[in-house]
């Protein structure tokens, strides 16, 4: 026997807490990464965006997308754009500066390199409190990497942007 349910309207129980069901999204942030011209392996932060969960079992999917440029360069080398991603002062993911991470070789000084580069990461912050991620970027080989995250530097790609999605469990 199968039955069938036809909901018109799905209000929650109580006021301010959400329909909870596993696997959909609860809620989404959107928000913009800034410019910055990086010239060592040390990181720079670019943006960041809050969320403050609903449920405390909820995972977070954190999707951020970067603009990166790499200028001409006299000499033959590789050189690498750093990403690291953070919630509040903890490191989720992050470019070893050992490594290249997003990373490209030029030969000649009329080389030039621009992508966009998109991670994704899945979060289980375990609360239910106002939760920070931030993005940051640095550089690896002898050079600037511009992280044209800014309208501002529209000529060079449409900017950067992170994005937050709750996923209830």
């Amino acid at each position: 026997m199968s039955s069938t349910l036809h909901v018109n309207n799905l209000v929650e129980k109580t006021s301010g807490n959400g329909v909870h069901i596993p696997g959909h999204v609860v809620q989404l942030v959107n928000a913009d990464l800034g410019h910055a011209s990086v010239t060592s392996t040390t990181k720079v932060d670019l943006g960041s965006a809050t969320i403050t969960p609903k449920f405390s079992t909820s995972k977070i999917l954190i999707i951020f997308e970067q603009h990166i440029y790499v200028g001409n360069l006299s000499s033959d080398s590789w050189r690498g754009a750093l990403v690291r991603l953070r919630r509040g002062s903890t490191t989720l993911l992050e470019d070893d500066s050992s490594k290249y991470g997003e990373s490209f070789y030029l030969q000649s000084d009329a080389d030039r390199y621009m992508t966009y580069s998109t991670r994704t990461y899945v979060d289980t912050p375990n609360t239910t409190s106002a939760t920070t991620y931030t993005i940051s970027g640095g550089c690896k080989g002898a050079t600037t990497i511009q992280y044209n995250n800014s309208v501002s530097q529209d000529n060079y790609g449409a900017g950067g942007r992170i994005i937050l999605q709750e996923i209830a469990q």
